[in-house]
């Protein structure tokens, strides 16, 4: 049952990723046990979902963090992954590919302890990273798409202007 968020407790956030999604789940600890106060997901481009599964937990975080901002910014929470590699990211400066140094760059103002949780525990992220979303497309590639449509359109309307007034002047 989702429960208003109370801000005097800590926060818990709870990510996963699979080929095609990412999820997260923010919790509180509340008297009885650990509640949900906030669901995240959304699809994967055709783009995002050719990273390696590390990106993609890693994109999962950053996109959980900024969704829950209001709630996470400038406090301390425990983020819950089940990728193991994510727990040692932050506590090492190891070389990066450039996409993820930003999103780390990203992660940086938020004041969060990483621990490991066993995949069968992380059930409700996991559930949210399987949503069988439809493939959002890049903005980029979606306009590139649009532009050479219109290009593709224009041509063929000279096209046949070229032909009609070749025709007139024919006859």
């Amino acid at each position: 049952v989702l429960r208003a968020p109370q801000p005097e407790k800590p926060f818990i956030l709870e990510t996963d990723a699979s080929q095609i999604a990412i999820g997260a789940v923010l919790k509180q600890d509340f008297e009885d046990s650990s509640h949900p106060v906030g669901y995240f997901s959304r699809a994967l481009s055709t783009t995002e979902r050719n990273y390696s599964t590390y990106e993609r937990e890693l994109y999962a975080v950053v996109r959980a963090c900024e969704a829950f901002k209001v709630f996470l910014y400038g406090r301390p929470f425990t983020l819950r992954t089940d990728h193991r590699a994510l727990v040692g990211i932050f506590a090492t400066q190891p070389p990066f590919a450039s996409r993820i140094t930003k999103w780390v760059m990203r992660l940086q103002p938020y004041a969060f302890t990483v621990t490991y949780i066993p995949g069968g525990e992380n059930v409700v992220a996991d559930a949210l990273s399987r949503i069988p979303w439809p493939v959002i497309e890049q903005p980029e590639s979606l306009a590139m798409r649009l532009s050479l449509n219109f290009l593709e359109e224009s041509s063929r309307a000279d096209r046949v202007k070229i032909e009609n007034s070749s025709l007139r002047a024919i006859s």
